[in-house]
């Protein structure tokens, strides 16, 4: 594979995680934004029953951070890679069994146009 080939898997990858490439693309992500996540995550202002959506949770890595904070939050992860999902549902797998709402597979776009129609009805 040549540097624009290795350079075009790696843009795949960032966009669309799979397979073992994703995984570890997935372990790069995690260790390069821990920083930003957390920090974010401690300027959250969460109240009881909060509500979070997160678009582009990766392998959710972060998610049992903000149940920490807030226990009874609705929490909803959405991420473009399936992998992405199954990973984040086995890294939280307590949290899915007992008290979390929803991982689910879609993309940006997908997102807004259900949005919209929702807002118009």
């Amino acid at each position: 594979m040549d540097k624009t080939e290795e350079y075009q898997e790696i843009a795949r990858q960032l966009q669309k995680p799979t397979g073992e490439n994703g995984l570890q693309i997935a372990k790069f992500m995690n260790d390069g934004n821990e920083r930003l996540n957390r920090n974010t995550i401690g300027e959250l202002k969460m109240v009881p029953n909060a509500k979070v959506l997160e678009i582009g949770m990766g392998n959710g890595a972060f998610v049992h951070e903000l149940f920490k904070i807030e226990p009874d939050l609705t929490y909803y992860g959405f991420d473009y890679s399936e992998l992405m999902i199954s990973e984040a549902t086995k890294l939280n797998e307590y949290l899915v069994e007992q008290v979390f709402r929803a991982f689910a597979q879609s993309s940006c776009l997908s997102l807004l146009l259900r949005a919209k129609v929702n807002y118009l009805k």
